[in-house]
């Protein structure tokens, strides 16, 4: 017997008298698994006396590792010796399968386990072989050459797609939202719609982009028969990725066919009510409940609860709505909004006191503590005011509900708003001359009515004057500060001119001349004669 026959017969030997060893369970032992060329061979479950499975997997890398580099080009092929089955390399053998190794569960048997096992040591030793030739290592650098350059064109395109989108999209979306004045919750949010298009737009290029660099790798592994199975495995994750997503979509289309007929129907059944609201607020349309100043108010309301009900109805029809991760985040978004919107719902409930009562709306003068202006907007969660000074008072609508608020404009129409001013006069003075004098005055005063004519009314006796107020009725109440700043300046003239001391705001003893300005001193400073203020 020839000296390669006695190598058989001693490796075959060795076999037998291990497989005739106990072996253990399976489940005693982690599974090791043989790799050579970062390719897995096999994997080892069965314990064989002694040996562990991560025993027998080093022991055969080593085997293969000393096995001199002119034997891989020998066959590969496999010899049974009981129930199991030898690996052999020429005749050489590298590792056995025993029966506990299978993974039943698969369906595999030793048998096949056995020739999958070496159909892979071949596949190994193959590209071992390839990785030491020349011309394939030439081909696969010329390959990633060509592929760096492709890779670098598509970047250049795909940052040029990116510009022109920046360029493009956000003008386009701020010009309609410039035409449709879109609100949430009374703020204005084009520039956040803006600011979110363009990070959408970045978010995209950034996924593309690792997209492309993902390809590229993974097509520059595969031409190298060394790193040939690491860029198989990231190209069939990629695939095998894309396919488990393309197939949930495929079977999510029915479901989310009905998700859009609910939204359908929610949408023409919201349109339907603003249409029916907005008649109910122009006053062609009159509804039992609903007042035309809070028919938008309603809408908005009505609105909601008719989304958030179409919603509800669509959720469960929602691809993954049922899985753990879905109910997990839908629990988070709960709990942030819990958290985060107990102010928020209590100027919205405010503001819904502030609508339903109609104390204001827009375009109305009033008096809020101590902010005066025109109501500008009633938001959700504030109401604006547009001061004379130009300046926008944003109160929030919880101090609105809790302070006292003045509606100057609300009876302005029917009945007009009456515009007071008080003086105190002596008692030296006849109280009908004051009268005169005062009627006088806010006649002359410009954004006053004539009809009804102005008033006066004692208001109190004092201890050194008789407090004297003058009513009349404004015109517009918006100029209602700078039409009271008018009557107190043609009070003071009338008083002067008729020669009656103004005794407010304070008088203690009687002077020894009275104190008024006679008409020829009117256009002088204090102190001055009448020729000197005309010779100036």
């Amino acid at each position: 017997m020839d000296s390669p026959r006695l190598g058989v017969f001693a490796w075959l030997l060795l076999a037998l008298v291990l497989a005739a060893a106990p072996l253990r369970a399976a489940d005693d032992a982690e599974p090791a698994a043989v790799t050579f060329q970062n390719r897995t061979i096999a994997v080892l479950r069965a314990t064989i006396g002694s040996l562990s499975p991560a025993d027998r997997a080093a022991g055969a890398e080593k085997r293969l590792h000393d096995t001199p580099a002119t034997d891989f080009r020998r066959p590969v092929t496999v010899l049974p010796y009981g129930e199991s089955r030898a690996i052999i390399l020429g005749e050489r053998m590298i590792f056995g399968i025993a029966p506990d190794d299978v993974d039943t569960s698969a369906g595999e048997t030793v048998d096949t386990a056995a020739a999958n096992a070496a159909e892979n040591l071949r596949l190994a030793l193959a590209s071992w072989l390839d990785q030491r030739r020349p011309e394939i290592v030439v081909r696969g650098v010329t390959r990633v050459l060509i592929a760096t350059a492709l890779a670098l064109v598509l970047a250049f395109v795909l940052r040029w797609i990116r510009r022109g989108l920046l360029r493009g999209l956000p003008l386009r979306a701020e010009r309609q939202l410039q035409k449709r004045h879109v609100t949430i919750f009374g703020q204005d949010i084009k520039g956040t719609t803006v600011k979110a298009l363009r990070i959408v737009i970045d978010g995209l290029t950034v996924i593309a982009g690792l997209v492309l660099l993902y390809t590229w790798l993974a097509f520059c592994l595969r031409q190298f028969p060394l790193t040939a199975p690491w860029g198989e495995g990231l190209g069939g994750f990629l695939v095998d990725t894309l396919g488990m997503i393309g197939l949930g979509i495929l079977r999510g289309i029915p479901e989310m066919l009905i998700v859009v007929v609910i939204l359908l129907v929610t949408r023409f059944v919201v349109r339907l009510l603003a249409t029916l609201f907005d008649a109910v607020e122009r006053g062609n349309v009159k509804m039992r409940g609903v007042h035309p100043d809070t028919a938008d108010a309603t809408r908005r309301i009505v609105s909601a609860v008719v989304w958030v009900f179409g919603i509800a109805m669509a959720y469960p029809f929602i691809p993954g709505s049922d899985s753990e991760a879905f109910k997990g985040l839908s629990v988070l978004i709960g709990i942030m909004i819990s958290l985060g919107s107990s102010g928020v719902i209590n100027q919205a409930m405010s503001g819904m006191v502030v609508v339903f009562s109609r104390a204001l709306k827009a375009g109305e003068y009033v008096s809020v503590g101590e902010y005066e202006g025109t109501v500008t907007e009633v938001g959700a969660l504030s109401t604006k005011l547009r001061t004379k000074r130009n300046e926008e008072i944003n109160i929030p609508n919880a101090m609105l509900v809790s302070s006292t608020t003045k509606n100057y404009s609300r009876l302005a129409v029917d009945h007009g708003i009456v515009l007071f001013a008080s003086v105190g006069i002596g008692y030296a003075a006849p109280w009908r001359v004051v009268h005169r004098l005062l009627v006088e005055a806010a006649l002359r005063t410009p954004g006053l009515k004539r009809e009804p004519s102005p008033f006066v009314r004692q208001s109190a006796l004092s201890t050194f004057c008789v407090e004297y107020t003058v009513n009349a009725f404004l015109e517009r109440p918006e100029q209602r500060l700078e039409v009271l700043s008018n009557l107190h300046a043609n009070i003071q003239d009338a008083f002067n001119d008729a020669g009656i001391q103004i005794m407010t705001p304070a008088f203690e003893s009687q002077p020894s001349e009275l104190m008024v300005i006679p008409r020829s001193r009117w256009d002088n400073p204090p102190g001055t004669s009448p020729q000197e203020g005309n010779a100036r």
